[in-house]
């Protein structure tokens, strides 16, 4: 079961689609295995196939017992963004909670994200923030993240920042929301149990670039545009 701080993350990054008209039929939930996030996005989207990809094998496990009968409503997977792209994408809505923690190469990360997207898609994520922890852990802020998603390529970021502060119980409790929160669980640095901490959780929604626009990335100018739009000339 998710730890409570694990599942709310989630929740609140679901929540920004309230007032999108969106229709997505292709959504992938990245890395949010131990919540319930996949069910809520079937059930927020009942034509849509939706897959839960996570590297986490025990993460997949109880989230397959979970399912019931909505075993026929969402997909799960173990294995690697770049891989399930090529095998099963790409995507309309990405929902990507505090995945910038567990992959320290964030830019790469955010680029796969992007590609993983169809030409208009919607990527909804989040990460920590500096604040994370009594400010006891380094974190990107608003404006850091704003900045590496147009890198990345992306358009149109809408990022805000919520701090939630959590009291933890036992040295389990604290030690369980660590691990889901990425966050190393043997650092030396904590307090002893029980305690109260704050985090610091910074929200983005950011579109890809419709077919065609171009966009400004770490490599330069691009655009997208599919082989099908592209037309041969052949030569008599």
């Amino acid at each position: 079961m998710a730890h409570p701080l694990r599942a709310e993350c989630g929740q609140r990054l679901i929540e920004r689609l309230d007032g999108l008209r969106l229709a997505p039929q292709r959504i992938l939930d990245f890395g949010s295995a131990p919540t319930a996030a996949a069910r809520q996005l079937a059930e927020r989207f009942s034509q849509a196939t939706v897959i839960a990809l996570d590297d986490d094998a025990a993460h997949l496990r109880h989230l397959k017992r979970q399912r019931g009968w909505w075993s026929g409503r969402y997909a799960v997977r173990h294995g690697n963004l770049d891989a399930l792209v090529q095998a099963e994408g790409p995507f309309d809505l990405i929902h990507a909670p505090l995945v910038m923690p567990r992959h320290p190469g964030a830019q790469t990360v955010l680029m796969a994200l992007r590609q993983a997207l169809r030409p208009g898609g919607l990527l909804l994520m989040s990460a920590l923030g500096p604040d994370s922890l009594n400010g006891q852990i380094g974190g990107g802020d608003a404006q850091r993240l704003g900045s590496a998603l147009t890198r990345a390529g992306f358009l149109e970021p809408v990022i805000d920042t919520d701090w939630i502060t959590v009291t933890h119980s036992d040295e389990a409790d604290l030690t369980q929301c660590l691990a889901e929160m990425g966050v190393d669980t043997n650092r030396n640095d904590l307090p002893p149990t029980p305690c109260s901490l704050t985090w610091e959780i910074v929200q983005a929604t950011a579109w890809a670039a419709e077919e065609g626009m171009p966009v400004r990335t770490d490599q330069g100018e691009e655009a997208s545009v599919s082989i099908s739009q592209i037309q041969v000339r052949r030569r008599d």
